[in-house]
């Protein structure tokens, strides 16, 4: 299934259900990225002196945070940000690298993937883009040799399966359509959608608006784990279901049995999706676990979600 030729769709049910991948229907997120984007960050970018704040901020920004999900360029730039200020960094006089051409380019950039990274490289050589690339293309070998995928959460199959009749499914994925192939092929439910859209495709609100062309006010759905999921389905109108991390199974649970025929019924809106934010916001903590100075960055509000991008 390329995503070239089946995305954008047409609608064969009045109601579309987005669902992202890695971390909201896979137990991916934490595995990933301590096993796959931790050390090529570590390795690329000469941080073997302050490994320990590389850990925690990496955490941090990619797991535990408001900015969960986001793509890994951002998460790149936004790590070493908040690595600058981290005590650990600030007393051993650790010079932390600067990518200003990687910064200028994300927040000009249709799309964030390799390809689209090796395009400006060809356009703009410099060592910058060189380093940024070695490290996404070690994120990949790391992610390739990862083994097997991993299960979905419990819950999400039965949840997957009882939509997949009633509602139009898609998966809309900051990760590469081929990693996305792998993990879907892998539990048998890829069957279940009209389409696999992944990062090439471009940001996860632009794909969501398109996809939603065709469906009427409320008929649309988005499943996330990320904040930036949410701030996705808001900007294309859509009503929003958090899969909360560490509460996975509670959240497809509630889902089968409520959340989508509130979603079919059209009383999903409102009350019941006030809830459903609000326990979510609380899920991310807005101040990192140490005492150091939190980056303000502008190009990080409502980050573009997305794991393996």
């Amino acid at each position: 299934m390329d995503n070239s030729d089946v995305f954008p769709f047409a609608p064969s049910l009045p109601h579309l259900v987005a669902i992202d991948s890695d971390g909201c229907v896979f137990d991916t997120m934490a595995a990933k990225h301590l096993r796959c984007f931790l050390p090529a960050f570590v390795e690329v970018f000469g941080l073997a002196p302050v490994a320990g704040a590389a850990t925690e901020v990496w955490a941090y920004v990619n797991l535990g945070s408001p900015t969960r999900g986001i793509n890994r360029f951002k998460a790149l730039l936004r790590a070493l940000d908040l690595l600058a200020a981290h005590p650990e960094a600030k007393s051993r006089g650790f010079e932390v690298p600067r990518l200003p051409l990687l910064a200028e380019w994300v927040a000009r950039a249709a799309a964030l993937s390799n390809p689209a990274l090796e395009r400006a490289r060809a356009e703009r050589p410099s060592a910058e883009f060189d380093r940024v690339l070695a490290w996404s293309r070690l994120v990949n070998e790391n992610v390739e040799a990862a083994g097997d995928p991993l299960p979905p959460f419990v819950g999400a199959r039965a949840a997957i399966e009882a939509m997949g009749g009633r509602a139009d499914l898609f998966v809309l994925s900051q990760t590469p359509g081929k990693a996305l192939r792998r993990e879907w092929d892998a539990c048998g439910l890829a069957g279940r959608l009209r389409a696999l859209v992944g990062q090439e495709a471009g940001p996860k609100s632009d794909c969501l608006s398109t996809a939603s062309t065709g469906y009427a006010a409320g008929k649309v759905l988005m499943l996330g784990d990320a904040p930036g999921d949410r701030e996705a389905a808001r900007a294309s109108g859509a009503c929003f279901f958090p899969i909360i991390p560490g509460r996975e199974a509670e959240s497809w649970r509630l889902l089968l049995d409520d959340g989508f025929g509130r979603f079919l019924s059209g009383n999903f809106a409102g009350e019941f999706q006030g809830i459903l934010d609000t326990e979510f916001s609380a899920a991310f903590p807005v101040l990192p676990p140490w005492n150091g100075e939190v980056s303000t960055r502008s190009d990080f509000d409502g980050a573009e979600p997305g794991l393996v991008a």
